[in-house]
This record gives C-alpha cells, sequence and structure tokens, in this order.
C-alpha cells in the first residue's frame, strides 16, 4: 500500500525489441495464447531492470478508451506466471535484485 492507503501496481517497462542475445534474463512474452491473455498484440520483451510502484490510482490508470470499462487489459497467463517466477530465480541467482 502507498502512503496514501491506495494499492499500488508493479510496472515493468515492456518493448518490442527482443534483444534475446543481449537480454536473457528478461521476460519475454512471445507464445501467441500468453500474449492474447496479456492483450499483447506482439511479442514484448519485460525489462526487468526498469520498474516502479505506481498507486492504483486515476493520476496514472485510466482506460486506454471508452471499449474498456478498466485500465487493465489483460493479465499473464498461467504459463507466463511460471516462466516469470523462473527468471526471477535466475536473476537472483546471477545477483540481479
Amino acid at each position: 500500500m502507498s502512503e496514501d492507503d491506495l494499492p499500488e501496481v508493479h510496472v515493468i517497462y515492456g518493448t518490442s525489441k527482443l534483444k534475446h542475445d543481449t537480454r536473457p534474463l528478461d521476460f519475454f512474452v512471445e507464445n501467441y495464447q500468453d500474449m492474447d491473455a496479456a492483450g499483447l498484440y506482439q511479442a514484448t520483451r519485460f525489462d526487468m531492470d526498469h520498474h516502479l510502484w505506481l498507486p492504483w490510482a486515476q493520476e496514472f490508470f485510466v482506460p486506454p478508451s471508452t471499449k474498456y470499462a478498466n485500465p487493465a487489459i489483460g493479465h499473464l497467463s498461467a504459463n507466463s506466471l511460471e516462466l516469470l517466477g523462473i527468471i526471477l530465480k535466475m536473476r537472483k541467482k546471477a545477483g540481479f535484485k
């Protein structure tokens, strides 16, 4: 919770520049089913070194259009959550925070 007692969201920078060779310990969503569940229209690398916590507030999160009632238009599938857990363990072993 934030200082204002608002729930917080952990936000991680995502990009379509995959860089598999130079960023192997980032989190990748490339499987079509996982991309669909996450609301992604193309393969995406989440840069695990660029992240921040933001309060869940309209100042930071608004629906992208009237088509959506909620700013969260997707979620991580069970497969993606498992892969993310593996990446986090690998990063910890390698000395990343």
